[in-house]
């Protein structure tokens, strides 16, 4: 009986409304602006709307919002390129690297991505142009016992680390031996001053280069202060950061300039 219930008030639900999941609607917030999204949700009169382009959700009554299209969210398709939310693809990424990902979800000629083998963190929404068929390029397969590092632009001894990417080969303590420690996450150093790592979990902030120091100040409440020396082992192509303030060094190896 509860089950014949639910069900009953969900199907008036939908037919009151005239929405259900997957329904692209679109509302006017309170700036003036104009926003397109698609139902995500329904709880009883309210509704949960996923706004086109961005990661931002709000729960909305009828009365916020005017129904666009009535398709469902699965079937989404981007005007003129035939891409469907689940399609498997190769995306380029922030440093321009292309990947096998999987479309997540289509908006406003925009791709939310997931790149295989990362974690949702680097989810993200890209343009159409960052987008290509799976087989159109195969990634390099990755050997993390043969990896062996480029060669960046040098700033005298040390890497120009301003504007680059890097990956993350071992991080050790100092004493240690660093064999058997093979990490390969991804350390950025944009151009305009943040840095970004992904270990265990995602470190975000600012950095600063001064000679052979790198200064990073976390975006946490603590705002936690790390300097590291940095040093360059030309003959094995790789950087090592060691903390000034306790015993870490982690080494990393070159990928390419960033694009931002």
């Amino acid at each position: 009986m509860k089950i014949l219930l639910i069900t009953f008030f969900s199907f008036v639900t939908t037919f009151i409304y005239g929405q259900s999941i997957g329904t692209k609607v679109k509302m006017t917030a309170t700036d003036g602006k104009e926003y397109s999204g698609i139902i995500k949700e329904i709880s009883g009169d309210k509704f949960k709307v996923k706004y086109d382009g961005t990661d931002f959700e709000a729960w909305l009554l009828s009365s916020q919002f005017i129904v666009v299209a009535n398709n469902s969210f699965e079937n989404t398709v981007t005007q003129n390129t035939g891409y469907n939310v689940g399609d498997k693809i190769t995306a380029k990424d922030r440093v321009n690297n292309w990947l096998p990902a999987e479309i997540m979800e289509i908006g406003n000629e925009k791709y939310k991505v997931h790149y295989t083998g990362y974690t949702d963190y680097y989810d993200g929404w890209i343009p159409s142009d960052w987008i290509k068929p799976l087989n159109s390029k195969t990634p390099a397969k990755i050997n993390p016992n043969t990896i062996v590092g480029t060669d960046p632009e040098m700033n005298g001894a040390i890497p120009q680390i301003i504007g680059t990417a890097w990956y993350v080969l071992k991080i050790y303590n100092k004493g240690t031996n660093p064999d058997n420690n093979f990490v390969h996450t991804p350390y950025i150093f944009f151009k305009n001053g943040r840095f970004e790592f992904q270990n265990s979990f995602v470190t975000m902030g600012k950095y600063r280069v001064s000679g052979n120091k790198l200064t990073q100040v976390s975006d946490g409440a603590d705002k936690l202060t790390e300097t590291y020396t940095i040093s360059w082992n030309a003959k094995e192509k790789f950087m090592e950061l060691k903390s000034t303030s306790g015993p870490t060094i982690l080494r990393l190896t070159y990928n390419r300039k960033t694009t931002q």
